[in-house]
């Protein structure tokens, strides 16, 4: 039995030595191939490079990378020698990037491209313990008292010699070795380690077959999100384990496209947005054709819809949270199912499997992950034959803890536990029964060993029974389903996947003296906006002193001239030059003239209650989204 990702390759880089694990575009744009026992010996010689940087067992070693071919060779060759990756995309900040290096103690680091090279040479200072920096894609340059390597120059010193001790290495491997420390958002502003060990994903790799079908040498991943984020690595590994191949493109629309029609592959694990986009991409195309084809393109589209809900009912796939018979409601569906069928038919011949076949003729599914997938994208793609189906997790659980099955995908639903224990508890800890509404706690062999160097924060995540909380509200469904509907922590999780905290963009906000009370709204969705409770006198200040004339507060508040000003505010203090990420920016927000009360919207101690507020300004907060 394999207790590490490297392990599995070592096996399969003789069992599959001909099948291809990777599929990478030259220069040309053309996909080359990497096959399973070419990629194995790749990462012997990169391991044996790595071996003269003094990388050992235990070793911490920063990746600052997107999505590429080489990330998982660096990733790979790090394993077998038992050392953990420290990944970042290419959006870390500055001071991202000095805390996490510093944090882990790094001594070693790879670097993306020049923009990022340039990044660390400016805070190379402070960052003693680095001594060598490798440029993925780029030239080197000189830097007194630090090591510089190419990728090819790394690479070449392996070249030649003997690797037999990392092959030893690779065998050596335990369950509990440290496979990588994932940096997360927090809520004090510093970022968390979280520490995942080889088997917490190797646990993930032998899970899958109990929910999707993959076949050896003939499965094709197209692969578009960051690698450093979780999600994406445990794809890629359960890729490599099931002997499948990832085909590396990019998240947008015209180039999945085009890799679809070249490659054909079988699977693409992506978030919401993707989805998203693909839907409101096709409905923009369709809005500039002729008045006829865009009224035939609407009716079947609700039509097919309307019967895959009714397809769904005779087949079980609509969750039950409460008590009813499902032979009564597949007796009420049969007769709109069979009304139906003809115009389906129709449908799928004239509008949506067009859609289809843009996916080519091997698609199997789609993965969603990494945010809630809205349930319009979901049912029109179903419409159109394709079959999304959504999971859940965090990047503690390494992160998969939920996923629907492939033969039985219940509608609205993360599908049933991922080789692991669901509790849902209510707020003194009882273990609730299904069809209530509590916190999610999750034990299995996928949660995290802990977060680097905070036992602290370890002891408050996971009890002394093993337990992870979440911070997520879920409810079961009668058949063993689960659904999530919010969330107990303030984390914000965009459809894209962004993780976000809402405090210190709050706080930032409240820095402004017309701003009384801001609130940062955006769970699930594109973009963030905010509730901003204003200090109505400085408001009314600022309209006299401009010769500005209103009836009542609330109509001043709509004026163009205040709400200019107000953004202003927005964009002077939520920016890149105070630290903040693009996707941090806000986007539309609505202006409250009347305070947050205690015991309504805040708490006895003043803190938001943030589950109250949107319930109290769901109509204010669903138009923001418009």
């Amino acid at each position: 039995m394999s207790n590490t990702i490297s392990q599995i390759l070592k096996d399969y880089a003789t069992k599959y030595k001909d099948y291809p694990l990777q599929y990478i575009k030259n220069k040309q744009g053309e996909f080359e191939e990497v096959s399973y026992s070419e990629f194995y010996n790749k990462t012997l010689v990169l391991a044996t490079a790595l071996t003269g940087l003094n990388v050992v067992k235990g070793s911490k070693v920063g990746v600052i990378s997107e999505n590429r071919g080489e990330w998982l060779l660096i990733d790979q060759a790090l394993a077998a020698l038992r050392a953990a990756n420290v990944p970042r995309g290419v959006d870390v900040t500055k001071g991202e990037l000095e805390y996490i290096l510093n944090f882990a103690e790094c001594e070693t680091v790879f670097v993306e491209n020049k923009n990022q090279l340039d990044k660390t040479i400016e805070v190379i200072d402070k960052l003693p313990n680095v001594k060598n920096i490798i440029i993925i894609e780029g030239d080197k340059i000189q830097i007194p008292g630090k090591s510089l390597y190419t990728f090819d120059e790394l690479y070449n010193l392996g070249l030649g010699k003997d690797s037999s001790f990392v092959e030893k290495s690779i065998d050596s491997g335990e369950k509990d070795d440290l496979a990588t420390i994932i940096f997360t958002s927090g809520t004090t502003g510093d970022p968390k380690g979280v520490m995942l060990s080889q088997y917490n994903f190797v646990h993930q790799t032998k899970q899958i077959d109990s929910k999707i079908h993959l076949t050896p040498g003939k499965d094709i991943w197209l692969t578009v999100l960051p690698v450093w984020h979780s999600y994406e690595r445990a794809i890629q590994y359960i890729a490599l384990a099931s002997g499948s191949a990832l085909a590396y493109s990019k998240p947008i629309g015209s180039v999945m496209l085009k890799d679809f029609e070249t490659l054909n592959p079988t699977w693409l694990a992506s978030v919401p947005r993707i989805w998203d986009a693909l839907k409101t991409g096709i409905y923009k195309k369709v809005n500039t054709g002729s008045k006829v084809s865009k009224s035939l393109f609407h009716f079947f589209t609700k039509v097919c819809i309307y019967h895959r809900h009714k397809t769904d009912t005779l087949l079980g796939l609509n969750p039950r949270f409460t008590h009813s018979s499902k032979l009564i409601d597949k007796l009420f569906a049969i007769p709109a199912w069979v009304v139906f069928a003809p115009l389906n038919a129709l449908g799928k011949v004239l509008v949506l499997n067009k859609i289809k076949s843009k996916f080519g003729n091997r698609f199997v599914a789609g993965i969603s992950g990494g945010g809630s997938l809205p349930a319009h994208v979901e049912e029109f793609f179903s419409a159109a034959g394709i079959l999304l189906l959504e999971g859940y997790g965090l990047t503690e659980s390494a992160p998969i803890i939920g996923l629907k099955h492939q033969d039985k995908p219940v509608r609205g639903t993360i599908g049933t536990p991922f080789g692991c224990e669901f509790q849902i508890r209510d707020e003194e800890g009882n273990i609730l029964t299904p069809g209530h509404k509590g916190v999610l706690y999750v034990r299995g062999e996928q949660v995290m060993l802990g977060y680097l160097k905070r036992d602290d924060l370890t002891k408050i995540a996971i009890d002394k029974d093993g337990w992870l909380n979440t911070g997520d509200i879920a409810i079961e469904s009668l058949d063993g389903e689960f659904r999530i509907v919010g969330r107990e922590k303030d984390t914000i999780v965009l459809l894209g996947g962004e993780n976000l905290e809402p405090g210190p963009i709050e706080r930032k906000l409240g820095e402004s003296m017309y701003i009384q009370t801001p609130v940062i709204v955006g769970q699930d969705k594109k973009y963030l906006s905010a509730l901003i409770v204003v200090d109505i006198d400085t408001i009314k200040s600022f309209a006299n002193d401009n010769n500005i004339s209103y009836s009542d507060e609330e109509a001043l508040c709509e004026l163009p001239e205040i709400r200019e000003m107000i953004n202003d505010e927005i964009n002077r203090l939520v920016s890149v030059e105070n630290g903040f990420k693009t996707f941090e920016r806000i986007y539309k927000f609505k202006l409250l003239t009347k305070p947050f009360e205690v015991g309504k919207e805040l708490s006895g101690k003043q803190d938001l209650k943030r589950h109250a507020i949107d319930e109290i300004y769901r109509d204010e907060i669903d138009e923001l989204f418009k």
